[in-house]
């Protein structure tokens, strides 16, 4: 990892979630809140940047702009420390997941797009969201609309569905901050799993952000999805600790 890849990785994750945010806070250089206030955690992060020996003074300004909503903090492994460690068991929060922060240079990438993928209504984005990522319709209509949202404040967002039959079997995000691109929310119906649905989806956005001049292309992977995006050449820049 070098310091370039670190910084463009945190620029393109903090477009992506500060345009979906009802308001975002920064805690002076230690970390980032966001908050959509709705009551899920993963869609209130914090996002912890440098090196401290308490968390405690993060959650006390991240809790006036969350006011008691659920929250999840994510810690890189370059800040986890063992002090740290210490202080998250003290605040009775528990690691509940690990991801991969990756990325992939756009440089030399070539692509076409694939004119069997659309850029979709939210209203069908939303119906593979559901059972991709286990959902509510409730909690997915919520989060579409932190979407409509970020597209009224003018972020370039763009909503990819795969039909079969007319009907949307799986989805993704691609946010564009040039020259930086991000893909979020790639996910395929259980039942239509296993057929390449997701990796047409990654090669169409990345072809996408190519064309719309972006030079490098990041992601957060969960251990399911590290496969597919470590076979499609994203690198793993740094892993991440989540707590809640």
């Amino acid at each position: 990892m070098t310091p370039d890849s670190f910084a463009r990785f945190h620029q393109a994750e903090d477009f992506f979630f500060r345009s979906l945010a009802s308001a975002s806070l920064d805690i002076a250089s230690l970390a980032t809140a966001h908050t959509t206030y709705i009551p899920e955690n993963n869609l209130n992060p914090i996002y912890l940047r440098a090196n401290t020996p308490s968390i405690q003074p993060v959650l006390e300004a991240a809790q006036t702009l969350f006011r008691g909503l659920p929250f999840v903090i994510f810690i890189p492994e370059h800040v986890h420390t063992q002090a740290l460690q210490v202080s998250l068991n003290t605040e009775q929060l528990n690691l509940i997941e690990t991801s991969r922060a990756m990325g992939l240079s756009l440089q030399n990438f070539e692509s076409p797009t694939d004119a069997r993928i659309q850029e979709s209504p939210l209203s069908d984005w939303e119906k593979p969201l559901q059972g991709a990522f286990n959902c509510s319709a409730d909690l997915a209509e919520r989060y579409a609309q932190t979407h409509v949202h970020a597209l009224k404040k003018g972020c370039n967002f763009q909503h990819y569905c795969l039909y079969l039959a007319k009907e949307p079997i799986a989805c993704a995000t691609l946010s564009i901050n040039k020259p930086l691109a991000r893909i979020d929310d790639v996910g395929t119906l259980p039942e239509y799993r296993g057929q390449g649905h997701a990796t047409r989806l990654m090669l169409h956005a990345l072809a996408v952000a190519s064309k719309n001049g972006c030079t490098h292309a990041f992601l957060e992977a969960s251990n399911a999805g590290f496969t597919l995006y470590q076979r499609l050449g994203f690198k793993t820049l740094f892993k991440y600790y989540r707590y809640s």
